[in-house]
């Protein structure tokens, strides 16, 4: 099933994003640099095909991240960048087994593309923009709203990137966004699905174990297994697990969504996306639960084809989904390769066979597997996932080979099942700049922005002609960009821009730029007092002085509006 979905898409598809089985064609999605071709590349390894493996790195080596275009921060990370790092870490055992040769290209794939994504996480708060341009950086006409996912979900990729070229910033970034999602709880200890990046404002406030938040809870738990010197992301993941049995279970066994400031019900649903939750139990060593939820699952779909996007617990026989396809997810068979690990039950391989046979009945087309539009009249979508060959025929291979050598080693799989060797040493970098104190990391900041030059990647409004600017990345080492970017949207009304002008540019920043030139040089880095608390709550700091005239600056603003106060009364 692997080799036949991968061969087409060579065939068909290559080097486009993802393969379109059913008109044997090839469509862009998520960027424009052979997705499929990445995210399966490790496949072959835990299939242990080692030509197959050589051959399409030899493929993925050509690829060049230097495009003018958008992408999902989220979907890049876990599907490209994860991609990389796991594949490098698989060519490096082969070249020491002297099976292929390799000199590191992913690797260099991999510090490229990661430093393409830093300047996503340059927001007020650290939480990252939901996509950025690969070339030129966040666009002035982003949205501020990015889902929990998208958050939480960069601990395992961005550590490695750190360890692998020694360069802490990868972590460290992730770390902050990660604290401040974190310092955003309601006053429940819950967290909502989506939130804005600027203000900290929850925009959609729903508490759940589904899309939009799940993989914020599976990285909590698999750093904190995968990097066993990790202690701060494990106390997180059993504080939120224990509110998610309290809020979100039911008597029954389902799990629903739940108001993250009320804690109330708000919808009895179980999205698909939720049955990789029994296999994050497992992990977490709760069989008996995970047990029931399987059971559960595999129950439903006794006389049914295949678990639809959305189920309604009220009413399990009816027809009231919004969402009834199913793109040939992995969730559920990732939970019972899991399961199957810690139990070696039989009647869980019987399950994992029924859903084989579902697929290759009603998804397969001369082309490869398709999506399902519609569970219950099955017809097609032509469309066909990367994650199908990254995650679903992966893990489906695990169940049925329990002496594979990524079955029987220490090893996570990241949420798009990219493997990772568990780390038995102190690798966690950003933990030694957290041990030192705020002085220590801040004037190690300060020494670096000082020879950060962001004239060299934004407009140079002054000259007479436009620079021509690079993509907004090269960042090495420290030289990370100390929020040099702050810009209204374009949407946003006069009396809106104002007030962001007053709260986030700089005091001698005296006129509203032109959309043009909202790319502006902030020299100093960090440029309103508001700002400033903000940017040392997460360890970075301008100069005294300059904090010192901010500081007056706001006080005079604020005895200045008590004055108009009084003068009104």
């Amino acid at each position: 099933m692997f080799h036949f979905s991968y061969d087409n898409y060579i065939k068909h598809a290559y080097p486009e994003d993802e393969l379109k089985p059913i008109s044997c064609s090839g469509q862009n999605t998520w960027g424009n640099f052979s997705l499929t071709l990445i995210d399966a590349l490790d496949t072959f390894a835990v299939m242990n095909d080692i030509k197959g493996f050589e051959d399409a790195l030899t493929k993925v080596e050509k690829i060049n991240f230097d495009m003018d275009i958008n992408i999902s921060v989220f979907e890049t990370t876990i599907r490209v960048l994860g991609g990389l790092l796991s594949s490098h870490l698989i060519a490096k055992e082969l070249v020491e087994k002297k099976k292929i040769q390799y000199h590191d290209e992913l690797l260099v794939l991999a510090e490229d593309l990661g430093q393409r994504l830093l300047p996503a996480y340059d927001t007020p708060t650290g939480m990252p923009f939901g996509s950025i341009n690969l070339k030129r950086g966040v666009q002035p006409d982003e949205t501020t709203e990015t889902c929990t996912a998208t958050i939480g979900t960069c601990s395992i990729e961005f550590a490695w990137l750190s360890i692998l070229t020694n360069n802490p910033i990868y972590e460290f970034t992730c770390r902050r966004a990660i604290h401040s999602l974190w310092s955003h709880r309601t006053r429940k200890g819950l967290i909502g699905a989506h939130i804005d990046v600027f203000t900290g404002i929850w925009t959609e406030a729903a508490f759940s174990i589904s899309g939009g938040v799940d993989s914020f809870y599976e990285y909590l738990l698999k750093s904190w297994i995968g990097f066993s010197d990790e202690k701060e992301y494990g106390e997180m993941f059993l504080e939120m697990y224990e509110l998610i049995h309290k809020y979100l279970k039911k008597d029954n066994g389902w799990h629903i969504y739940a108001n993250s400031f009320t804690g109330g019900s708000m919808k009895n649903l179980f999205q698909s996306l939720g049955a990789y939750w029994p296999g994050v139990k497992i992990l977490a060593g709760e069989l008996f639960e995970s047990n029931e939820e399987l059971n559960l699952l595999a129950n439903y779909l006794k006389n049914r084809s295949f678990l639809p996007e959305h189920i309604y617990i009220d009413d399990m026989n009816g027809f009231q989904y919004e969402y009834f396809n199913y793109p040939l997810r992995p969730e559920l068979v990732e939970s019972l390769s899991v399961m199957y690990k810690a139990t070696k039950d039989p009647k869980l391989l019987e399950v994992a066979f029924k859903q084989v046979d579902r697929i290759r009945k009603w998804c397969k087309t001369k082309c490869g597997y398709a999506n399902i539009r519609n569970v219950y009249n099955l017809k097609k979508e032509d469309k066909m996932e990367s994650f199908f060959l990254s995650e679903t025929l992966k893990y489906l291979y695990l169940l049925f080979d329990p002496d594979n050598k990524f079955n029987r080693e220490n090893y996570i799989f990241s949420t798009e099942a990219h493997p990772f060797p568990v780390v038995s040493s102190v690798q966690s970098h950003a933990k030694l700049y957290y041990k030192k104190n705020n002085k220590a990391i801040r004037r190690e900041l300060r020494k670096i922005n000082k020879t950060f030059d962001a004239n060299k990647y934004f407009y140079n409004k002054y000259a007479k002609k436009k620079m021509e600017r690079p993509y907004p990345c090269e960042i090495h080492k420290w030289a990370c960009q100390s929020f040099p970017r702050y810009y209204p949207s374009l949407k946003q009304s006069n009396m809106e821009i104002v007030e962001y002008t007053l709260t986030y540019l700089s005091p001698d920043f005296k006129n509203i730029p032109k959309p043009r030139d909202r790319f502006t040089d902030f020299r100093k880095g960090i440029c309103s007092y508001k700002h400033w608390v903000s940017a040392s709550m997460m360890g970075l700091e301008t100069d005294k002085a300059f904090f010192s005239s901010l500081n007056k600056r706001k006080m005079k603003g604020d005895s200045k509006i008590k004055n108009k106060k009084r003068k009104n009364k």
